[in-house]
């Protein structure tokens, strides 16, 4: 329980300013960020409960909110491969390769690669000891796919049954509670493509602890993936 003052400067309006961090709650997702000089974590949180009363200090406003944990304290690493100019760039160890290229049957087919170190710190037990990915593929692609390589060996994978048009987006997410596989197009339309989620494969990857390789298999795409690692603040 956290106990906010509102009102502390002159010029604003007390209600005001509360009704807006109200409406603010109520847009989840919600988000902490904690900054260090060893970088930005974050947390997901949800609204617990906040409490409204009258003032009780002049002008001021003081109201109690509490709000629960929907998620370990995490980092995130990101990672894109650009077509368009052959680079790709790169937030945390994830180390990425676009030449030379992997060639399947199809010549057209392109394999983009990256390897990730996932340096997660689990204060828990945890006996999956994997992080959450979010996959971004961009642009034409016929049934993108990709796989996760722990030591040579194939230890996650996931693939869609979809003819991506350029416009559109495919984003999945395999973050804690927030399981997602979306399509965007280029009005701002967004539908679920479940459905089309080839489910022979694990589908929704985590990344394992350690070093290991996340291979897409998305034509002239544009990719990009983020893992989520836990860490500890303190």
């Amino acid at each position: 329980m956290t106990d906010i003052i509102y009102g502390l400067r002159d010029h604003q309006q007390t209600y005001q300013i509360y009704l807006e961090f109200v409406k603010f709650l109520s847009h989840p997702p919600i988000v902490l960020k904690y900054a260090s000089d060893a970088g930005e974590k974050y947390r997901n949180v949800a609204l617990k409960q906040l409490t409204k009363s009258e003032r009780s200090f002049g002008r001021l406003l003081k109201e109690s909110l509490a709000l629960e944990y929907l998620t370990p304290w995490y980092e995130v690493k990101k990672a894109e491969i650009q077509q368009s100019n052959q680079k790709i760039y790169t937030r945390g160890k994830i180390y990425g390769f676009t030449f030379p290229y992997v060639y399947t049957q199809n010549a057209n087919e392109k394999t983009g690669t990256f390897n990730v170190s996932n340096d997660s710190v689990y204060l828990f037990s945890n006996k999956d000891r994997s992080s959450p990915v979010k996959v971004t593929v961009s642009g034409e692609c016929k049934n993108p796919y990709w796989e996760v390589f722990k030591d040579g060996e194939l230890v996650a994978s996931d693939g869609f049954f979809l003819n991506l048009e350029e416009g559109q987006t495919l984003v999945v997410s395999s973050l804690f509670q927030d399981r997602t596989a979306l399509l965007y197009d280029s009005q701002g339309n967004i539908s679920s493509v479940y459905q089309q989620q080839d489910h022979t494969k694990t589908n929704f990857v985590h990344m394992p602890i350690g070093n290991s390789s996340i291979v897409f298999h998305t034509a002239n795409a544009e990719v990009s993936v983020e893992v989520y690692e836990e860490c500890d603040v303190f």
